[in-house]
């Protein structure tokens, strides 16, 4: 069970605990059972197994790289939606289909990786994410890059409508003199914003002192953007 935070119960003068304080996946009871070849399916975000057995065992681990959302919420958009990032997931694990928080067939897949680099590819995924970029579909290459620039320029559109706003110009020159240390903006706001912070972090050659926390996860959304403009 995924549920350690229930309260230990008393049986027949038993003292009873949630099973995934010892064991958050069940592996010593299927190895006892005879099986060794297991398929996991991890409904949280980041989840460590706690088994010495894995030596053993041929196990399968599917996963979203994404929080699901809260664990209460039932109500039917919701499953529908983890359903479908289940099923995708699942057919990446098995190498049915490729990518990290979007999904293309192997060989657009291998179309991107071709044209833009493993790294740059997975920043592109950054972005899209970013820009709000629906992740249930199955996307082919073109539509993909597609989608992605039609996102950045109706963001920066508005972002450049809205630099005054949101101090710009204040907030490049007290992130550059070490005064500003956090950003509160959208993810795309922020990505636009990290954009030119960087542009301008180069053109006077002071991009080593450019605080690399900052960028966050977005980090290798700003290389692949700007291996975009070439």
């Amino acid at each position: 069970t995924g549920l350690p935070g229930l309260k230990k119960v008393k049986i027949d003068g038993q003292r009873f605990a949630d099973g995934g304080l010892a064991e958050n996946v069940p592996l010593t009871m299927l190895r006892d059972r005879g099986y060794r070849r297991i398929v996991a399916i991890d409904l949280g975000e980041h989840v460590v197994l706690k088994s010495p057995l894995l030596d053993n065992l041929q196990l399968t681990y599917i996963h979203d790289r994404q929080d699901l959302g809260a664990m209460l919420d039932i109500s039917p958009e919701v499953l529908q939606h983890n359903r479908r990032l289940g099923y995708l997931d699942t057919m990446k694990t098995f190498g049915r289909l490729q990518g990290d928080f979007y999904t293309f067939d192997l060989s657009e897949h291998h179309r991107l990786v071709q044209r833009f680099g493993a790294e740059n590819l997975r920043g592109l995924e950054q972005a899209a994410e970013a820009y709000g970029i629906d992740r249930l579909p199955i996307y082919t290459a073109d539509t993909f890059i597609d989608l992605i620039r039609e996102r950045r320029q109706s963001f920066e559109e508005d972002y450049q409508h809205l630099r005054e706003a949101l101090q710009v110009d204040h907030k490049i020159r007290s992130i550059m003199s070490g005064r500003l240390k956090m950003l509160d903006m959208i993810p795309p706001m922020r990505l636009a914003f990290l954009m030119e912070m960087t542009a301008k972090a180069r053109n006077s050659g002071r991009l080593q002192r450019l605080p690399m926390h900052l960028l966050g996860q977005f980090d290798l959304a700003v290389q692949a953007l700007q291996a975009l403009d070439k």
